[in-house]
């Protein structure tokens, strides 16, 4: 199936629920695209048929949304390969001002000559206001790759080094325009990045062979953006644009494995395709973009990657560990898995420096952004970003700022919750024999959270002593959230429904329900005394409120200058701002104690330009232990992706806070 058969709108629909780690509802993608439940219904009837055609069908349940469940994962292969290769940021080119950006970069990072700002006025039919704001994010944009652009009363156009002009075409390769049509389309553009869908993947998939022999991995998505940037150096390079200086401090690039593979990569292309008659300047610039993009593998290959790396990036390890105790009490041990997958990770970033490859704009793929959501892992990515960016002098991009929040989030990961295992008594309505028969699946299944299972008559649970029990499992539960009671009974206690006949497909429910409660995560949750909610909150600006913050919750005079200037420093990302809630991180350092404290403005405000409605303010105790972040990163999250959280919070902080914590270890 062609995705240009499908309208762009199907294809967003499309790539949502592909990249979805849960049904989507109708409205959940309606406000993702801006239009209407209806509109989004009405495109369903036409995925379905593409879906179908794919081996795959469209899942739709009431109260829950839309999925996709494979049945050939051969022939969906290739539509999910289709739409990878389109899922750069899907929200740019929602706008017209998404398709303007999108062409005029293309237009001007292709270009060598002047383009005047009234003919690019007259051509898309904006004013010279407008222009000159769409300018700016566009001069940002090409900033991040080191290009400048020049403005002068010729017009305007890109300047800079060959290899970042093609690092810029690259990342601009990634994105689609919103409307198929020509007018989104720069015939440069399209010479410089020309070649078929078919061919970009022979040359990736060349790539992988020969980098899967190697040893060394790449991040799956840098392995597109290798593929065509291979494609964008053969085309120029054959036009006569040569990359003229690359930093090469004797020879080190020369006298490693990844030069090796890189020279490896352009032979194998020399013999397959045509045009890749590349240079040994070609060849160390592909090396280096390989080792800005390397994976975490935790093997030993990273250190051999670039040895003359490996000194910067154990002082950057060492001062990213040293701010990550001094601002919020986190301790990696030297040593321990977690410091050296953050060493692996700070190669590509020590490398983007090292050959002028660091904080170029990534635009990321969706499930990226996932971590994005996450408040609390990114702002402890946000630490380790400042400290190493000190250290070696680098710049950070939103990507490199997600990929080290998705390392703290794999920290927090392998930190278990406490179980205490469940005493459960199940029942069945026809023998007791039976009871017990449907309920072995079970305790082989989840094992770690059974202590015993006892059959038992109904009717013998009300002699039973509570303290006998944990939860009942039976065939007549009142249906309720937790399962609470049982048909028929005066009953409280965890309860949920078991069946022989649904054969096993009840054990996800019965296990949100009340396997769940094995984990003590109730005793987890901070200490309602450092709980706060303030309402009617006279909000100005940013500064007043880290004013108010550091004179409230600074331990000493010298202590609230530095808790000011630490939160100051924390707007240098919007990242921190979901469901309308600014969040706002002190460091344990300065701060008197632990606090969750609410604020509630009497008027909705702009943080950093987006809207708010309120203000949380988090820090933790020095005494806080890495599963109480566990704990607090589930109850961040909770209000960063659940809109009804902060009303929740308010009405009863402690339900609230166990609500998030059940639903954190709940499965989908």
């Amino acid at each position: 199936m062609n995705l240009n058969n499908l309208t762009n709108r199907q294809q967003m629909i499309l790539l949502i629920l592909i990249s979805a780690d849960r049904p989507q509802t109708s409205l959940s993608i309606a406000n993702r695209l801006s239009v209407s439940s209806r509109t989004v219904k009405s495109e369903m009837i036409q995925i379905e048929d593409v879906l179908k055609q794919n081996g795959a069908r469209l899942i739709a349940k009431r109260n829950s949304g839309y999925s996709i469940e494979v049945a050939s994962e051969e022939r969906f292969a290739d539509l999910r390969e289709q739409l990878r290769s389109k899922s750069a940021h899907i929200n740019l080119m929602n706008s017209k001002e998404g398709e303007l950006f999108l062409y005029l970069t293309r237009k001007l990072v292709a270009g060598s000559q002047w383009i005047t700002e009234t003919r690019l006025c007259n051509e898309f039919y904006i004013s010279p206001f407008q222009l000159n704001s769409l300018m700016k994010k566009i001069s940002l944009f090409f900033e991040s790759f080191r290009l400048n652009l020049l403005s002068s009363t010729k017009g305007v156009k890109i300047s800079g080094s060959e290899q970042m002009i093609r690092v810029a075409m690259t990342e601009l390769t990634e994105l689609r325009s919103a409307d198929s049509g020509n007018a989104a389309q720069d015939e440069q553009f399209e010479m410089w990045t020309g070649c078929s869908f078919q061919e970009r993947q022979d040359i990736r998939h060349c790539f992988l062979r020969i980098l899967r022999r190697s040893g060394y991995a790449v991040r799956d998505s840098a392995s597109h953006r290798i593929a065509m940037y291979l494609i964008i150096a053969r085309n120029r390079y054959q036009a006569g644009h040569r990359i003229e200086h690359l930093c090469n401090n004797d020879g080190q690039l020369e006298d490693t494995g990844v030069y090796r593979l890189a020279e490896e990569i352009v032979s194998e292309l020399r013999k397959r395709f045509s045009g890749f008659d590349l240079d040994q300047t070609e060849i160390l610039f592909i090396e280096a973009l390989i080792l800005s993009n390397l994976d975490v593998t935790l093997d030993e290959n990273y250190q051999k990657a670039a040895p003359y790396l490996n000194e910067e990036i154990t002082r950057a390890a060492d001062e990213a560990r040293k701010a990550l105790y001094e601002y919020a009490r986190i301790t990696i041990e030297p040593e321990s898995r977690a410091d050296r997958t953050l060493k692996q990770m700070l190669l590509p970033i020590a490398a983007g420096k090292r050959y002028e490859l660091d904080g170029y704009e990534h635009y990321d793929f969706s499930s990226d952004r996932t971590y994005q959501k996450d408040p609390l892992c990114m702002h402890v990515s946000w630490i380790v970003c400042r400290a190493v960016a000190k250290t070696l002098d680098c710049r950070f991009s939103l990507f490199d700022n997600t990929a080290l929040a998705c390392w703290f989030m794999g920290v927090l990961t392998e930190e278990r919750y406490p179980i205490k295992k469940l005493r459960i008594l199940t029942t069945h309505s026809v023998a007791g024999a039976f009871a017990k028969t449907q309920t072995e699946a079970l305790k082989e299944l989840y094992s770690s959270f059974i202590e015993t299972i006892s059959p038992v008559e109904l009717y013998e649970i009300r002699d039973l002593p509570e303290n006998y029990y944990d939860v009942v499992l039976a065939e007549n539960v009142e249906p309720g959230k937790y399962g609470k009671g049982l048909f028929g009974y005066n009953y409280d206690y965890p309860a949920c429904r078991i069946k022989m006949v649904d054969n096993g497909t009840d054990f996800r429910t019965i296990y949100n329900e009340v396997l769940s409660l094995a984990y003590q995560t109730d005793t987890l949750i901070p200490e309602l005394s450092s709980v706060h909610i303030y309402h009617e909150y006279e909000y100005f600006s940013e500064k007043q409120t880290y004013q108010l913050f550091a004179e409230r919750y600074g331990s000493k005079p010298d202590k609230k200058k530095r808790l000011y200037r630490f939160m100051s420093e924390q707007k240098n990302e919007n990242l921190l701002i979901s469901n309308e809630t600014a969040f706002v991180f002190g460091c344990s350092e300065c701060c008197k104690d632990g606090y969750l404290d609410l604020y509630y403005l009497t008027k909705p405000g702009k943080w950093y330009g987006s809207s708010i409605r309120r203000i949380l303010f988090v820090s933790w105790p020095d005494d806080a232990s890495m599963i109480r972040l566990k704990t607090e990163a589930a109850v961040l999250n909770r209000f960063a992706s659940d809109p009804n959280m902060a009303e929740d919070f308010s009405a009863d902080p402690e339900q609230a806070m166990k609500k998030a914590l059940r639903e954190s270890v709940s499965v989908t």
